[in-house]
Formats: C-alpha cells, structure tokens, sequence
C-alpha cells in the first residue's frame, strides 16, 4: 500500500501496526506511535497494539473514533476504500480489542450533538433483510405431516446445504448483526406446532423469543443506541395468525421484553437526542395482521406509517432503476410516511432460484455481490432521497462502516439549499 495514497488516520494505524510500535497519546493529547517494550519486540506481531490496554484505556479509544470520524472522504468510493484499507491493516485482531466494533456497537451514542438533533427518520439507519434467516431451526416439534416431512429432508445434508442456500439472508446473529451496527431489523413470523412463534423464511429459524432476548440484552449494555423492528408473518405461513391468540402472544412477548422502552404509536418519533434520553429506544412497526387485537391505544405497540421501497426484480442491474422509478411515481402521487426504507437487493424468481441452486450461489452471495457493484449508485439515491434505513442482505463490513460515516456527517443545521449538511 503506498504511503502517498493514505489518510493521516490510515498512516497512523500503519504505523502503530507495524512489529515493535504501539498506538498510545502524547502529552498533548494527540494519538501517536510509540515503540513497545523491549519484551514485547522479541515476540514482534503485525497487529495493532494499544498502550495500557489491560487499563481499559477511553481515552484512546475515543481519539481514535474522533479521528476516524473526521476523516473527509468525499464520495462512496473514496469512503470504502479508506474503510478497506483499515480493515486490511487491522485484521480481524487488534490486541484484545477491535476498535471497529467499538464504534459499530455505540455509533448511534457517539453522534455528534447537531445529528442528534435530527429526528429518527432523517437518519440512514442499517437494515438487515429477513434478520433472523441465519440459521434453520433445530428441534422444532411439529408432528404435522409437513412438519415430519421437512425434518425428513433437512436430515439429508446435501438437501439442507440447498435449503440453506435459498433461505439464509444472513451470516450472524442478530446480536452480532447488532454489534456490527444494525440498527433495523426485519422479523417475519411463523407458528410452530408446537405453539411457539418462530422467525421464519419460508423455512422456520430461530424462536422468536431467543431473538428478543438477544435484542434486550444488546440494549441494556448499549443505554444509547435505538433499534427499529418491523414485524410481519412470513407469507407462507401467515394463516398461523388467523388464530388471535397467536397475535396476543407475539405482542406480549414484544411488552415483556421492551416494556417502557417502546414508543408507543401515540408518541410522536422524536429527535435521536430525545430518545436516548427518555428512553423510548424501541420503535416498532407491524403490519394489519399483527395490529389486529391490539388494546387501546394507551396500550399499543405496534405503529403504522411505515413504507417499504421493494425492487421486487431478480436482475441485481435493474434494482436502482426500481428503486428510482418507484422515487418518481412518489413525487408524482405526493405520498409521505413516517418512516421509509430501502431493501437494497434482488427478488429471486422461480428461474434465479434455480440458477443459485445449480451454480451454489447463495441469498448472502447475491447481496455482497449487489453491494460490491451498485451501492455507489446506491449513495447518491441516499443523498438525493434520504431513506430512514437501508435493508441489505448480510451487509459487509465496509458497507455498514460507510453508512456510519455518512450519519455522522448529517447535521440538524441547514445550508442555503434549505437541506441537511
């Protein structure tokens, strides 16, 4: 990598990777490189090394996230590549401590005090599609004949690796997801026969109530971050909430998890700023179904006002191209909603699906695959459009650290044109 193509943060990090140098701050505050102890240069490994790290040092950590921030890439690709270079110096280790994640599980906390200003939905938050579709269900007690006939064939391994290949959306955990900066998450859901709600993909994965858990416990260690969670039953299994008691159940699951942190659909979306500090971190959106037995409205969960942008193409080429016809019919119609994302990937027809199975691509394949190629395309319809959220197939590293940067530059004060700067 040529020295003369690096940022000042790019150098520094460099640097401080480099055999017998550590990342530490000098007298004036100021992250520099300092060579390490002499124990330390016979043990000499390229990783970064932070001075009195065992001593939970905030305050390099902080340095590094104020310069990380500050950091000017002009456009889509300059960002990427600045992210791209980071992450090939880091590696996947840095000592015991990965900064990167450091930002990514807090970036909403360490906004600066002008994007707090801003309300929720004039932010760009990061979605996953199909969330909880990381892994297929285990031990599902379904006595149906559908159910012992599905368990038939994932016990065959060649058939589940084809399943798994046309079902899965993601590659973590949704705590995981989380950590990495996912701050949308997309539930559709099942009824198990053994009476249980499960996050499903045509194919059930993980219980709904695991998934909360996860959720909660995300939350209570990050007392600043805001998570949005749209809920809807999966297609094919959506006659499973014919039944009211099933609807009741998966809204008291969302109350006992989330209780005062939910804003209600009374409360208006607040700023960032505000919700952070009253603590309604949990917004929730539901379709008709699942707001049908919903109590009075003093006692509600689920909001509506919510609007998914649905390429609805198998072509990952043509997916912008939905994207802006659909921008320029809404211009047309005059249409607004409280809160409106993307699903930044392509709908698999019949003859995708097929053509995946024989060529082993998988849903995660194609929505790298539509990230590597389109998402400069993808960062002018942001900044023209400006969606609440972008929902992505297992969002890689970069896409999900470019999408940081560029909240962190959206401020509440206006410029001349009358729009966020």
């Amino acid at each position: 990598m040529s020295n003369n193509t690096e940022t000042d943060f790019v150098k520094l990090i460099h640097d401080a990777t480099k055999p017998n140098n550590k990342l530490s701050i000098d007298t004036n505050g100021k992250l520099c490189v300092k060579k390490t102890s002499i124990f330390r240069s016979l043990f000499p490994k390229k990783k970064l090394i932070i001075e009195n790290l065992n001593h939970n040092n905030k305050e390099i950590c902080t340095a590094l996230k104020k310069m990380y921030y500050s950091e000017n890439n002009s456009d889509v690709e300059a960002s990427l590549k600045f992210q791209k270079q980071i992450n090939k110096i880091t590696g996947k280790k840095l000592a015991t401590l990965d900064f990167i994640t450091e930002i990514t599980k807090s970036w909403m906390t360490d906004l600066p005090d002008s994007t707090k200003k801003l309300k929720l939905n004039e932010l760009t938050l990061i979605g996953t599609h199909d969330s909880g579709a990381y892994q297929l269900a285990k031990n599902v007690k379904d006595k149906s004949f559908i159910g012992r006939l599905t368990a038939f064939i994932l016990s065959i391994p060649i058939v589940k690796s084809v399943i798994e290949n046309v079902a899965l959306t993601q590659n973590k955990s949704i705590h995981q997801q989380l950590n990495a900066g996912v701050r949308q998450l997309d539930l559709r859901l099942a009824v198990g026969e053994d009476n249980q709600i499960y996050i499903s993909h045509t194919f059930k994965t993980v219980q709904l109530e695991e998934a909360l858990k996860e959720i909660k416990d995300f939350m209570d260690k990050n007392p600043k971050e805001i998570v949005v969670i749209n809920v809807k039953p999966d297609y094919p299994h959506r006659k499973g909430f014919d039944v009211s008691d099933n609807i009741i159940k998966t809204q008291e699951l969302f109350k006992t998890h989330f209780s005062q942190m939910i804003l209600s659909p009374d409360q208006e979306m607040g700023t960032v700023g505000e919700m952070q500090e009253t603590g309604k971190r949990v917004v929730l959106y539901a379709n008709d179904v699942l707001r049908r037995e919903q109590p009075n409205q003093d006692n509600a969960i689920f909001r509506t006002g919510d609007n998914e942008v649905w390429p609805e193409t198998p072509n990952i080429d043509k997916v912008i191209g939905k994207i802006k016809e659909y921008y320029q019919k809404k211009e047309e119609k005059k249409e607004k909603y409280e809160y409106e994302y993307i699903s930044f990937n392509s709908t698999p027809d019949v003859g995708a699906t097929v053509k995946n199975i024989l060529t082993n691509n998988t849903l995660q394949d194609s929505g790298k695959k539509i990230q590597k190629s389109k998402l400069a395309e993808l960062g002018d319809t942001i900044e023209k459009h400006k969606p609440a959220a972008v929902m992505f197939d297992a969002p890689k590293k970069s896409t999900v650290q470019w999408l940081i940067r560029e909240n962190n530059k959206r401020s509440s004060e206006k410029n001349n044109t009358g729009k966020s700067i």
